[in-house]
């Protein structure tokens, strides 16, 4: 049997909310968002769209 080894994605939070949202107003990338608040890239840029959806 292959062990697998699981790695769990901290939560994202309503202030990460607005440091995402303060973060891309400075032009940075999802990447570096995500090595600032220590997330996943994949974390912030769900965020991103969401945010912005709701912002429309």
């Amino acid at each position: 049997m292959k062990a697998y080894h699981v790695e769990h994605a901290p939560e994202v939070t309503v202030v990460d909310d607005g440091l995402i949202m303060l973060l891309w107003s400075q032009k940075l990338d999802t990447c570096e968002i995500a090595k600032r608040l220590h997330l996943k890239e994949w974390q912030v840029a769900n965020r991103l769209l969401h945010i912005r959806e709701a912002l429309r």
